[in-house]
C-alpha cells in the first residue's frame, strides 16, 4: 500500500519501527531470530561524526591489548539511536521493559551490535525489509 509523503517538520523527532534478523549462535550452529527495534532516524547533521565508520578497524581495535581503553563507536550510536524494541522477551517468554540496562546488556554482544547496525543503516536510507 503506497501513502503520499507528508514532509516531516523541522526538528521533529522521526522514531521508525525495524525488524532486525539476528543470527543467534548456538551449540548447534546459528539460529535466526528476529527483534522489532524502534529507531530515532538522526538528521544528517546529527548522523555525520558515524558516517564513514571503518567497520574492520573498529572491530580489530575492540580486541586484543587495546580492548580496555576503547570506545566503540558503533556502540555510541546504538545508545543513541536505538529506543526500543516492543516485543523483547525474556527466556519465560515474558515481556522486557526497556531500559539503558538492556540497551547495554544487548549491546553486549557483537552479533546483536553488527546486526543492529547494519539494519539501522537500512532503514534510514529506506531500503526494501528482506524476508
Amino acid at each position: 500500500m503506497s501513502v503520499n509523503f507528508i514532509l516531516p517538520k523541522s526538528g521533529a523527532k522521526i522514531i521508525a519501527r525495524w525488524p532486525v534478523k539476528i543470527l543467534l549462535p548456538t551449540e548447534n550452529g546459528p539460529v535466526e531470530q528476529t527483534l522489532v527495534c524502534l529507531f530515532e532516524v538522526l538528521s544528517e547533521a546529527d548522523l555525520k561524526p558515524f558516517i564513514g565508520l571503518n567497520l574492520p578497524a573498529i572491530l580489530d581495535a575492540s580486541s586484543g591489548d587495546n580492548k580496555k581503553s576503547f570506545v566503540d563507536p558503533l556502540t555510541k550510536l546504538l545508545e543513541r539511536v536505538w529506543v526500543g524494541a516492543p516485543e523483547l522477551k525474556d527466556e519465560n517468554d515474558k515481556p522486557v521493559k526497556w531500559s539503558k540496562s538492556v540497551l547495554k546488556n544487548l549491546l553486549q554482544h557483537r552479533f546483536v551490535r553488527s546486526s543492529v547496525y547494519q539494519e539501522y543503516f537500512a532503514c534510514i536510507e529506506g531500503r526494501a525489509v528482506k524476508n
